[in-house]
């Protein structure tokens, strides 16, 4: 035992899940979706919307269920906030910027300026969009879409945009050209060690620490935001990203790959086909692939770890915000259990659940499990 707080002895315990409904494997759903160009996921997995050559389609439910939206004109890369509820959307051909606060079942066109706009990114709280163009600069707005500022990137031939979940660090990649990166939502300048290629897309970890970018010749992983990159000999045209960066996906026009040690190595277990964007949620156990048939769904079994963080007067309990419904504990024997009844926040800088408790002079043990 360990003495945490004053007069207050503390222990934190996880158990397994018991069960689960999910199977380990890859799986087609039922998504009447095609040649899907990119898919947006909520942070826990359960809101999933994806955008293609077909109406783009919506599930609340992980993948069980799917509708279709009234869609708008031909947008070609989508974002989502953490809650799932706010998207950006943006189109090459319309030369338009969308915004969503419905989870994607209505859109609206933004006060953007018209252009050949290529990619989009959004903070968790979904309150800081960001959009590029192709050809052109990178766009910030503060009002959710009604006013956009250019950031004070050169003009370049943007191609995909990496944000972190407080919006904060900016990681942008252009064809022929390194990659650019900026923290406290500054001026992105390119990183000094990054290779110069036609880059396709980019994923980060929620604090921007770690991220993936992937091309046409490999795919490269930098754990100190762009600093450095390791590169891997797999090219790629989509790359997903898990909240702290461990687990990483990403596809070509053949294969999927994913990674569960920060892309120290690589598995693929689907066979071929014309595979087009992944995604991740943010505990990397939910991974969504879309080909030109359909799209398919990875669901692994969650383990969150949980998290003491002690203060002179709180303790708050954290843990990453899971793609599978988990309910907090406590116990005073480790025999008898009960939920605490305390509503976890979420906390939008780091996509972790959150509950915090007075301090006491009690002897307590806490646990997540399945509700």
């Amino acid at each position: 035992m360990k003495r945490l707080l004053p007069e207050a002895i503390i222990l934190c315990a996880i158990i397994m899940v018991v069960s689960y409904g999910f199977a380990q494997s890859w799986t087609k759903t039922s998504a009447k979706a095609y040649a899907v160009q990119s898919i947006a996921l909520s942070a826990d997995g359960k809101i999933i919307m994806s955008v293609g050559s077909t109406t783009p389609v919506v599930s609340t439910n992980r993948g069980i269920a799917w509708i279709s939206i009234t869609p708008v004109t031909d947008i070609d890369h989508i974002a989502s906030s953490a809650d799932g509820t706010k998207l950006i959307g943006v189109s090459y051909f319309a030369d338009y910027t969308y915004v969503s606060t419905d989870s994607g079942n209505t859109w609206n066109p933004t006060g953007s300026p018209i252009q050949n706009w290529r990619a989009c990114a959004i903070s968790a709280d979904g309150s800081k969009p960001f959009a590029a163009v192709n050809g052109g600069l990178i766009y910030s707005s503060t009002n959710f879409g009604t006013n956009w500022i250019s950031i004070g990137a050169p003009t370049n031939s943007w191609s995909c945009l990496a944000l972190s979940a407080d919006g904060t660090k900016l990681a942008a990649g252009a064809q022929n050209d390194r990659i650019y990166t900026s923290t406290n939502s500054g001026v992105p300048k390119p990183a000094t060690s990054s290779p110069s290629n036609s880059w396709a897309s980019i994923a980060s970890s929620a604090d921007g620490s770690h991220l993936v970018a992937t091309c046409g010749v490999g795919t490269y992983v930098s754990t100190n935001s762009g600093g450095n990159w390791t590169k891997y000999n797999i090219s790629g045209i989509s790359a997903a990203s898990s909240a702290d960066g461990s687990k990483l996906i990403i596809c070509n026009n053949s294969y999927i790959y994913t990674s569960t040690n920060f892309g120290m190595n690589w598995t693929t277990n689907l066979p071929s086909k014309y595979w087009f964007s992944v995604a991740s949620s943010a505990d990397g156990c939910e991974l969504l692939a879309g080909e030109n048939q359909g799209i398919w769904i990875y669901q692994a079994t969650p383990s969150p770890q949980l998290n003491l963080a002690p203060s002179d007067i709180n303790l708050a309990l954290s843990w990453l915000v899971p793609s599978t419904n988990f309910v907090l504990q406590q116990s005073t024997d480790l025999i008898s259990w009960s939920s605490v009844t305390n509503a976890p926040a979420l906390n939008l800088t780091n996509l972790q659940n959150q509950v915090t408790f007075p301090a006491t002079s009690s002897i307590g043990f806490y646990r997540l499990a399945t509700p």
